[in-house]
């Protein structure tokens, strides 16, 4: 369990080393970045869903349980 904690403390620190060497405008370059891919994959997502509601292209298979046949108890 502590080498996994060392890597978790590692991986922070290097990217805190990171994002120290980054002048304020290459800072806001990434976030913007990082926002975007987040924006466009929770609108593709959406939309995908969107464009499928209601057609009936995919429809679920349901099927119901059948009664457990059970052998009485002749006592």
């Amino acid at each position: 369990m502590k080498r996994k904690w060392d890597l978790k403390r590692q991986a922070g620190a290097r990217l805190r080393l990171f994002c120290h060497k980054l002048n304020e405008k290459e800072r806001k370059a990434a976030i913007l970045v990082a926002f975007a891919l987040f924006a466009a994959g929770c609108l593709y997502v959406t939309a995908s869903s969107v464009v499928e509601f209601g057609t009936g292209g995919n429809n679920l298979d349901v099927g119901h349980i059948s009664p457990l046949e059970l052998k009485e108890d002749s006592r």
